[in-house]
């Protein structure tokens, strides 16, 4: 017996000191790792984790995705939606009759509700109404303290926010939304929200329905695109929207582009979206790495370690400059008419837009000049841009 208790203490021993030479390797490994992290150079937030570029390959749109090896299920175009949702063609009626039997959502958004259905069935007859009417059976559209929405939206300036993993819309306690107000374009702009995506978790299948592609990158694209399609639904202007800057850019963009509107959002991608640009501007995968430039703007106006040089930005400039000018410019233009156009450009652009962007209004007129010197098939300089200036209108910061 004594034999026995005696093997077991060495081997406990043993035990002991195999567990303590573990934790020592391990730890070793940690401050190794620690210091091979202190080592490397610190990523400059500056820099882009992309390229501006175009590429020999044509963009791929794919419409959905689904891999082998997950139970992920990504729809991006309405082609697809019989994936998850039934194959048929769902009504603004059809979309009420559920809003009516929905006790969680109160009797003056189910008005709201209903208005939005029967505007996007007028105004875009083509809309697939599938996913919309999907999350209205259960929506959830929660009045809430200005904390609880802040704590919700993370904005100190928020009216309303669509949460979609809880299909749930934040908006505030006891508040009217009245047309031709800010705060009624941002609850139409949540209610797009619910019209174009869809998360559920199942038993067998996570479905997300979005416009995003699965990479990150462009969410403030998504977030302009909705915005204008929203607007498009009133019988009245809007110019002053949510994502003020890009929501300015887009709609000059989708002005200048033949066959596509703010309602294309409903049934299509973002890489949809710019397949078209592509098409029509002769590129073969560009608009994506453009739209990628446009959220990287964003969010440089929105951080603080974030400080980018303007020419940075500058395909920006020259693509909506490009666009414009192939829109409304004619072969025997003016110089003067041009810059003309520029400066009507800028004026539209620059709307309600804060100074605090810094953007490099020169640049414009600079690439107007050198696209039209090329178009005459003159060198530079063809005409002169250097007595022009461009005074932008202090603004409200946008969202």
């Amino acid at each position: 017996m004594k034999k026995i208790l005696k093997i077991l203490g060495i081997a406990l021993l043993i035990v002991v000191l195999l567990f303590a030479a573990l934790l020592g390797w391990s730890e070793h490994q940690r401050k190794t790792r620690a210091a091979e992290r202190a080592a490397e150079p610190t990523k400059d937030p500056n820099e882009l984790s992309f390229v501006v570029e175009d590429s020999a390959e044509p963009l791929e749109v794919p419409t959905s995705s689904q891999s082998r090896y997950s139970d992920l299920l990504l729809i991006f175009d309405a082609a697809d939606y019989d994936l998850f949702f039934p194959p048929e063609h769902v009504t603004a009626a059809d979309c009420k009759a559920v809003i009516q039997k929905n006790d969680a959502i109160p009797a003056q958004y189910k008005t709201l509700l209903s208005w939005f259905v029967d505007a996007i069935e007028t105004h875009y007859p083509e809309a697939d109404l599938r996913p919309l009417r999907y999350n209205l059976d259960t929506l959830e559209i929660l009045e809430v303290s200005d904390r609880d929405l802040l704590f919700a939206s993370l904005s100190a300036d928020a009216y309303g926010c669509y949460i979609r993993t809880e299909n749930r819309i934040y908006v505030k306690e006891g508040y009217e939304y009245v047309p031709h107000t800010w705060d009624y374009q941002v609850i139409i702009h949540e209610f797009g929200h619910a019209a174009r995506m869809v998360q559920r978790d199942l038993d067998d299948v996570k479905v997300r329905v979005q416009a995003l592609p699965p990479e990150s990158g462009f969410t403030v694209i998504d977030e302009a695109l909705n915005s204008l399609f929203a607007v498009s639904l009133f019988d009245y202007e809007e110019p002053d929207v949510a994502y003020q800057l890009q929501s300015n850019l887009f709609q000059i963009l989708l002005e200048c582009l033949d066959g596509v509107d703010a309602g294309d959002y409903l049934n299509h991608s973002i890489a949809w979206f710019a397949r078209a640009f592509d098409r029509q501007n002769g590129d073969n995968n560009y608009a994506m790495s453009l739209f990628k430039l446009i959220n990287a703007q964003y969010d440089d106006y929105h951080s603080e370690e974030i400080h980018r040089p303007q020419s940075v930005y500058y395909p920006i400039y020259d693509y909506v400059t490009k666009m414009y000018l192939d829109r409304y410019g004619r072969p025997d233009m003016t110089p003067e008419e041009k810059l003309a156009h520029v400066q009507e450009l800028l004026d539209r652009l620059l709307f309600d837009v804060s100074d605090e962007y810094e953007i490099d209004t020169e640049e414009f007129f600079r690439f107007a000049e050198q696209y039209s010197c090329q178009g005459r098939g003159m060198p530079l300089p063809c005409f002169t841009t250097s007595a022009v200036s461009y005074s932008r209108r202090a603004a409200r910061a946008p969202i």
